[in-house]
């Protein structure tokens, strides 16, 4: 009877000794299991920033970043210290608003909880040019890259000294009706008079753009205690996003106004360039994939290449949302420049036989000096395809013979927008 009651302690001995390790391993399987979870869950974005401006000095540290999620609300912020490198956030995949901004009041930024929220930009407050850029993004992997293109948002006014006749003569300008506030999707509110104090010395202002067609410029001067005087002025003219203006008053009821207005992208007023491209180039902080001569020898025209891609974008055959292609065309803008498309069976045809294989590389070297998002070939083992012909078809840039092929209902695809622009050469 001891020898078996041994017998059965031993065994009991033993069990017991097997048992816990095997709940310890099965612990930190479990938890090994919520971590890839998790991970497979969230994606990490990277984020560059570039300036569309042809001074670089025109992005200010530091940079804030935030990322908003389908509902409008932040879902991460950050700040970037120094625009070259590039900024990381770690967010759960689905659909974002990403806004960068500078130049703002950092109490105000801080304050911001929501895209819909504004900051006041009422002269007195605004010591430097704000810029922002935005992008809207969709996370549908574990990592991803998006550029965001700053530029300017407030027009620059000079305000020159004023020679006032007597030392207790005082002036000021008003300028109506100038938007003040401005929220982080670009959205511009709040028209009114803002006024600015005249001094004896230049001073500088950045204002955001005035509202309607004409400017109305008040100047009032009080001078040897008098009443003060106002004397009015309409000027069919507009400060713009990005322009430079100086605004020259006097106490003898004058004034001037003169302004350099920014870069005008209309077609009919088409750039100039004084020699023809090279390609693939940059050309004002945009990427230049091909150059077509023109029927008069004088003009070309410049493919453009967006510097942003988007990853995880259904096609037009996604019955839930067949226009989220669409719509981020629509959308986009890369500086000051919008009306980008998605490329059509022509331009993507021309992409794959211009940059497959060894020419991605050298498009892939240019893009990455400058910060943008290179282009992608190999998924694993996949050629990754890029949606074309308004999200109808596919192609790639893994491989010069790849057909353009119908896309698929449910699959997703990466998406970069192209853009032409004309241009005329300077002597030719």
């Amino acid at each position: 009877m001891k020898k078996l009651t041994l017998y059965l302690m031993t065994f009991m001995s033993l069990f017991s000794s097997c048992y816990k390790p095997v709940d310890e391993d099965s612990d930190s399987l479990s938890a090994s299991a919520e971590t890839t979870t998790a991970s497979s869950e969230t994606c990490q974005l990277t984020m560059h920033i570039i300036s569309s401006g042809d001074d670089d000095a025109d992005v200010l540290s530091p940079i804030h970043l935030f990322a908003f999620d389908a509902s409008g609300r932040v879902a991460a912020q950050s700040i970037m210290a120094d625009a070259s490198q590039p900024e990381q956030m770690t967010l759960t995949r689905g659909q974002y608003h990403l806004t960068a901004i500078c130049g703002a009041d950092e109490s105000q930024l801080s304050r911001v909880a929501a895209a819909s929220d504004t900051i006041l930009i009422d002269g007195t407050s605004s010591t430097e040019p704000l810029l922002m850029g935005m992008a809207d993004v969709t996370l549908a992997s574990t990592q991803a890259t998006a550029s965001l293109c700053l530029a300017r948002q407030t027009a620059e006014v000079s305000l020159l000294p004023i020679a006032l006749s007597t030392t207790d003569a005082s002036a000021n300008v008003t300028l109506s009706a100038l938007y003040t506030t401005i929220d982080m999707n670009g959205g511009m509110q709040a028209h009114k008079p803002v006024t600015l104090p005249c001094y004896a010395e230049n001073a500088t202002y950045h204002l955001l753009p005035s509202f309607g067609t004409s400017l109305v410029v008040s100047l009032e001067v009080t001078a040897d205690g008098d009443a003060p005087q106002t004397y009015g002025y309409v000027l069919q003219e507009q400060l713009r996003a990005g322009g430079r203006y100086e605004i020259a008053p006097s106490d003898q009821a004058e004034i001037s106004f003169d302004g350099e207005e920014p870069s005008d992208t209309d077609d009919n007023d088409s750039p100039t360039l004084d020699h023809w491209p090279d390609t693939p180039c940059l050309w004002k902080n945009h990427v230049v994939v091909q150059v077509t001569a023109g029927d008069d020898s004088t003009s070309a025209d410049l493919l453009l290449l967006s510097a942003n891609e988007w990853d995880g974008i259904h096609s037009a055959y996604y019955e839930a949302d067949s226009t989220e292609a669409k719509n981020i065309a629509a959308s986009y803008l890369e500086g000051e420049m919008d009306d980008w498309h998605i490329p059509t069976k022509e331009e993507a045809t021309t992409l794959r036989n211009c940059y497959a294989t060894d020419s991605a590389a050298v498009l892939n070297a240019l893009l990455s000096d400058a910060g943008y998002v290179t282009i992608s070939l190999k998924k694993k083992s996949d050629n990754v395809r890029y949606l074309c012909n308004d999200a109808q078809h596919t192609f790639t840039f893994a491989s010069p013979t790849a057909s353009l092929t119908k896309a698929g209902a449910k699959a997703t695809y990466c998406l970069r927008l192209v853009k032409v622009v004309t241009v005329r050469i300077d002597g030719q």
